[in-house]
């Protein structure tokens, strides 16, 4: 779907909507009220074009700062997405999430669109519409607005979408469950799932240890229980010196590349507070290398100067290590 008058139901709710609703929808989109060819340029929408997560939260930030809890009902009564959100931040989540890809908002348009219409042919007759003229430009069309029962929720994804999408938390790896949550959260705010879908896909993530805890446990009924339980149980329980020690002895093994080794230490470091400067303290001592061939790695400012510094490190090593072995060659011929 290349603009949102694709998707037929959206394009006739954009039609029949009333004047506060199309401004509201318009306001998320745009930032601005608009004018009388609100209803014009929301058809012609073609989706957010975020370049980074920056301008996403902007986005996001104006749309809970400008929009109202009623204002969000009314957009996705436009949108025809199931308003399961939680509270107004999950909503204006799940509403940036789907308007990023507009095909994240297709349906079975001849399927709903007869539906919709039976519906609307008996609203007449048993419900109270909400009817105004258009103030907008259509003032010979009349917007009907029904009170229809909130539509079931929609899955979008998959769950193999979302098992390669976000690791498993099993309970005994190094990998710590503040972590796992975190990376969790940022999918599930991607993707714009609600509290119910948050739940499933998190029980079903667990593996291990980790599951046979949380089926143990009676009442997990939303995903705030379920995140609460995981941190209660598995939460930081390391004290400082032992995550020291843990660092200290870590050593680069002959057999993992350096990119491994950072990504094990810092993986280590995630499981409490170290900063930055010490984990790359840490990371350099844990190289078995002459002290000369590792000056290249002191003196970086942050992570990312860092790994630029191991970059150099490796392609340092790889060129000594073919000088020894052509070195070698050389001699082994020049003997016989």
């Amino acid at each position: 779907m290349d603009r949102l008058a694709d998707n037929l139901n959206i394009e006739r709710n954009i039609s029949r909507a009333k004047t506060a609703a199309i401004r509201a929808c318009h306001k998320l989109v745009f930032e601005n009220d608009g004018d009388r060819n609100n209803r014009k340029r929301l058809r012609e929408f073609t989706g957010f074009a975020f370049e980074n997560n920056d301008e996403k939260q902007k986005k996001l930030d104006y749309a809970i700062k400008s929009l109202t809890l009623g204002d969000l009902n009314s957009i996705c009564n436009i949108l025809e997405i199931p308003n399961d959100a939680n509270n107004k931040e999950d909503l204006v989540g799940v509403l940036c999430t789907r308007l990023t890809d507009l095909n994240l908002l297709t349906k079975d348009d001849e399927a709903n669109d007869d539906e919709n219409h039976s519906d609307e042919d008996n609203s007449d007759n048993d419900v109270n519409n909400d009817v105004e003229n258009d103030d907008e430009g259509n003032d010979d069309v009349q917007k009907i607005v029904p009170e229809s029962k909130k539509a079931p929720p929609k899955f979008v994804l998959t769950f193999k979408d979302v098992e390669d999408a976000v690791s498993t938390f099993n309970g005994r790896d190094n990998c710590s469950v503040e972590k796992w949550l975190e990376e969790f959260e940022e999918t599930a705010i991607l993707m714009g799932w609600n509290d119910v879908e948050k739940l499933i896909y998190g029980k079903r993530l667990l593996k291990d240890d980790a599951l046979l805890f949380i089926k143990s446990e009676p009442m997990i009924k939303s995903w705030k229980i379920l995140k609460n339980k995981l941190k209660k149980e598995y939460g930081q329980t390391i004290n400082s010196a032992a995550l020291h020690k843990m660092l200290t002895t870590r050593k680069k093994r002959k057999d993992e590349t350096i990119t491994q080794y950072l990504l094990e230490m810092r993986q280590i470091a995630s499981r409490g507070y170290i900063e930055e400067d010490a984990l790359i303290d840490y990371i350099i001592d844990g190289i078995t290398d002459d002290e000369v061939n590792k000056t290249v790695l002191y003196g970086a400012k942050c992570m990312n100067d860092f790994k630029a510094k191991l970059k150099i490190y490796e392609k340092m090593k790889s060129k000594q290590y073919k000088d020894k072995r052509d070195y070698k060659e050389k001699n082994t011929k020049d003997t016989d």
